[in-house]
């Protein structure tokens, strides 16, 4: 799930996501809270596209549960802890 939102003048990235894991990371769900600049451009031929860009070591994100396969009732659990965590969030870190 990917949401924009407005906050203190910057437009806040939100991601909740689920990875297989690596070497320094665990499988399961994820909420990232990212900081970006978004601008609309157009082709030659006028179709519409947009850039984000990001800044360096600005963002967040944090493990929402640990899971060893990806499930439909754990992504709604993860969904509905991202979202009570993200006001938290915004205010500790991008403030």
């Amino acid at each position: 799930m990917k949401n924009y939102i407005e906050h203190n003048g910057q437009t806040i990235k939100t991601e909740i996501y689920y990875t297989k894991g690596g070497y320094n990371t665990k499988r399961g769900f994820y909420l990232s809270v990212q900081p970006i600049e978004r601008s609309e451009h157009k082709t030659a031929d006028g179709k519409a596209y947009v850039i984000e860009s990001y800044k360096a070591f600005t963002g967040y994100y944090t493990l929402l549960y640990e899971a060893t396969r990806k499930s439909a009732k754990l992504e709604k659990e993860a969904i509905n802890k991202g979202l009570q965590l993200l006001p938290n969030i915004l205010q500790n870190k991008f403030n």
